[in-house]
């Protein structure tokens, strides 16, 4: 293993600079779209020793990327279409992804009830979790197991064990997707490459020529316009991608099937599930899983055809009833209902339109278009795979380079051996958990501090105690009783240039989705944090806690 990129500032004054950069010179690869895919592909480039600019139009992670179902998997569900190449590239790529960010990404026990009137059957789960340890061959991170019906009660009390006719067990990788995609941008950024979030693409630059030169943008925090020249630029924009493919021609788009799916949050209290649950719902046979994930537990997911704006994208009410009754019948003991639920997310999949076949069973494979000139366009995919997407375009963007630029790259692909900024590289996590757990208490900080850091931030949990040690104050915590401190604001602004509180509370950390977080305390503390160095003034910061506020209404809209 490589050792992981240096621990970088990354706050107001680098995308001020890196503003002025992106106008000034001329790079070997522009991307577009700040997702894990765009991420991934301008930290491979900049590996490969090019001159990588990234921009995008929201906030890093804003879009699909931090609405996932928060999984690190194979795909077993999709077995049942024969997609075995999709799913023995993503097993592969969950090995990849766990020893790159540790700390980030950990194995996870699944359970998987059938039930009498299920599709599948005992014995078809019996062969396709064979199949699946096969695929994952010397990868695999845990074996299968088969439980004992009898058992049920004591392994997951809430499971509802009428008509159970067998259970059984198997491990993939559960993950905090938008702080994972921030950790990428961040080793991209401290390997060479220049990003700049809130920067919009308005225009493609050569497209009349068939051949694009870079591209013409505007910073949506000032409204000033710049234009990036690049050799070669990189279309990473997912559910966006008929946007930034309309600038060169109209029809272009018409090979997206955007694909609604989305989730319910509860506090982990409502819903104490022990493992990881993977069902067929009783309602209309989908495939669904219930995660527990820190504080919560997450209910998800549907799938529903999408024509709207790709800007706008919230759970329905008609969306919310089948969850709920699909989890209710999974556990009719918990007797949950909609004034259970903390929040819903609901996030679009940029899968590719194939001919006869509805969202559901459409491919999870991956396109790259190389139309017009110089202009690099991929779509499809899986949270699991970003990295392997990732050197396929790059690989096809090397030899443009090589050819019509002369530019060479210095090294082959090797992000497969590269661990993201802050993954510990000589230690297990367990024992910076614990390391981080005992530095944390010595400030005054909670005991679940430790878990909380080391989790989130890795080994860069020292930057954040570094904080409060010089300023005590800081170790105050936005959302008693978790241990989310103001100084987690402060560097969530310094370090990971967050220039919003909605984006703080919803991609930096999850407080968005805590119990007492309507209370609007919590919100002003957070903004409070981040008002300093953002010199934000007292009318500004009510601002963003009135967008904070809009925006948490929004997720809750659909309960009613």
């Amino acid at each position: 293993m490589r050792s992981p990129p240096p621990s970088i500032r990354f706050g107001p004054a680098e995308r001020r600079a890196n503003l002025e950069k992106l106008a000034a010179e001329t790079f070997d690869l522009l991307v577009i779209g700040g997702g894990v895919t765009g991420a991934a592909v301008a930290w491979d480039a900049a590996l490969r020793g090019f001159r990588v600019a990234l921009v995008e139009k929201d906030d890093y992670a804003s879009g699909t990327s931090s609405r996932s179902s928060k999984l690190i998997h194979g795909g077993l569900r999709y077995l049942e279409h024969f997609d075995f190449r999709l799913v023995f590239e993503a097993l592969r790529e969950r090995q990849t992804l766990i020893k790159t960010a540790p700390h980030l990404i950990e194995p996870e026990v699944f359970l998987f009830p059938i039930y009498k009137g299920n599709r599948t059957g005992p014995l078809l789960l019996r062969l396709g979790l064979a199949v699946y340890d096969v695929l994952a061959g010397f990868r695999s991170i845990g074996r299968r197991k088969r439980l004992k019906v009898s058992d049920a009660a004591e392994i997951e009390p809430l499971l509802d064990r009428s008509g159970l006719r067998a259970l059984a067990s198997y491990y993939d990788g559960k993950t905090n997707d938008a702080r994972h995609t921030i950790s990428i941008i961040r080793s991209a950024v401290a390997t060479g490459a220049t990003a700049v979030n809130y920067t919009r693409v308005t225009a493609l630059s050569g497209a009349d020529s068939g051949r694009i030169t870079g591209a013409r943008a505007r910073d949506e925090l000032s409204g000033s316009e710049l234009e990036i020249r690049a050799h070669t630029t990189a279309n990473c924009t997912g559910v966006w991608t008929g946007a930034i493919l309309g600038m060169v021609e109209e029809g272009l788009s018409g090979f997206l099937r955007p694909s609604k799916g989305s989730h319910l949050v509860f506090e982990r209290e409502r819903l104490p599930v022990r493992n990881s649950i993977i069902f067929e719902s009783s309602v209309d046979g989908r495939v669904m899983f219930v995660i527990p994930w820190g504080w919560f537990t997450l209910v998800g997911t549907t799938e529903v055809p999408f024509d709207g704006s790709p800007d706008e994208v919230y759970a329905s009410p008609d969306e919310v009833t089948y969850l709920l009754e699909s989890v209710n019948r999974l556990m009719p003991a918990a007797e949950l209902g909609g004034a259970d639920i903390s929040a819903t997310y609901a996030g679009l999949r940029p899968l590719v339109a194939e001919e006869g076949k509805g969202a559901g069973a459409t491919s999870r494979e991956h396109t790259i278009l190389d139309v017009p000139d110089n202009l690099f366009t991929i779509v499809g995919g899986k949270y699991t795979t970003h990295r392997l997407m990732a050197e396929e375009l790059v690989d096809k963007v090397v030899p443009r380079l090589r050819h019509q630029f002369g530019v060479g790259a210095r090294n082959a692909c090797v992000t497969r051996d590269t661990p993201v900024v802050g993954a510990p590289r000589h230690k297990r996590v367990s024992a910076l958990v614990a390391e981080a757990g005992d530095r944390a208490r010595a400030l005054g900080l909670p005991d679940e501090s430790g878990l909380h850091l080391a989790r989130r931030y890795g080994t860069e949990y020292r930057a954040v105690l570094r904080l409060i040690e010089d300023d005590p104050e800081l170790g105050a915590l936005l959302a008693p009783p978790l241990p989310y401190s103001r100084a987690e604001a402060l560097y969530a602004v310094e370090m990971e240039m967050t220039q919003t509180l909605t984006d703080f509370m919803t991609l930096r950390t999850h407080l968005i989705y805590a119990g007492g977080s309507e209370n609007p305390a919590v919100a002003r503390r957070a903004a409070e944090a981040m008002a300093g160095p953002l010199g934000w003034d007292s009318p500004r910061v009510e601002r963003e806690i009135e967008l904070y506020t809009g925006e948490r209404e929004r997720r809750r809209a659909a309960l009613g």
